[in-house]
């Protein structure tokens, strides 16, 4: 549910979807119709 809450949102607002991993998001991006631009967001420790 917050995976397809957050897709809704970018789209609305025509901005990408920062994940904490990118892989987890490979099924969700499987199955939208449309291209969403998802970016992997990670500590630079």
């Amino acid at each position: 549910m917050a995976a397809a809450h957050a897709v809704a949102v970018a789209r609305y607002l025509a901005s990408p979807v920062l994940a904490a991993d990118l892989e987890r998001w490979e099924p969700v991006r499987a199955h939208l119709p449309w291209r969403v631009d998802i970016f992997e967001i990670g500590d630079s420790h």
